[in-house]
């Protein structure tokens, strides 16, 4: 167990699949493309990208370890699947975009049951359910102004379609991360990892 968690504080926890090194390139070379367009947005830095399963929220570092064996159980019995990277999108749409993302083309059902497994199993240790779905995605950015940019002419023109061509990664387990709110943005440090059953061949 990380030494993290014997200090008798609250940590800021999520529960994420870590991007693999071919998938992270190709997003952080579609972000200096956007980038490069003028966009008023704030960037997430390269080691933060991830796509996040549930936030935790502030945890009791007491309470870490019946956390991490619940999962460790629960999730121990998946067996590992591939997801593909598609397209851009944004919340809340690409008329009043807030956020910018990359989502699924494909994996977005096995990820789903991923997802209601973790929420089945953290219900009774305190953790409520989603009440707002689930969307899987990458944050790319977040737009400091919703007139910045066009992007709803930019998402319609097809151009994203030659900056980020459709990646694939196999998910391979979990990862529990801490996050930190600084004057600099949010520091993510790697916890825990749950991992799956290897797939067949």
């Amino acid at each position: 167990m990380n030494k993290a968690f014997t200090n008798n504080t609250s940590l800021r926890l999520f529960l994420a699949i870590e991007l693999n090194p071919s998938v992270r390139r190709s997003v952080e070379a579609a972000i200096q493309w956007l980038k490069q367009q003028g966009l008023g947005a704030r960037w997430v830095a390269p080691e933060n990208l991830h796509l996040t399963l549930k936030f935790l929220g502030a945890v009791d570092s007491q309470k870490i370890p019946i956390l991490c064996q619940t999962l460790k159980e629960e999730l121990c019995s998946i067996v590992s699947f591939s997801v593909v990277f598609g397209d851009f999108g944004f919340f809340p749409n690409p008329g009043r975009p807030r956020v910018i993302w990359i989502g699924l083309d494909e994996g977005k059902e096995e990820l789903k049951a991923v997802f209601e497994r973790i929420e089945t199993c953290l219900e009774p240790l305190g953790y409520p359910k989603e009440d707002k779905g689930f969307h899987p995605h990458v944050t790319l950015g977040r737009f400091r102004s919703r007139g910045s940019y066009n992007l709803s002419k930019l998402l319609l023109s097809g151009t994203t379609k030659n900056i980020f061509s459709p990646v694939r990664q196999e998910c391979v387990g979990l990862s529990l991360f801490k996050s930190v709110l600084t004057s600099g943005g949010a520091v993510y440090t790697l916890m825990e990892r749950f991992d799956f059953q290897e797939g067949s061949a």
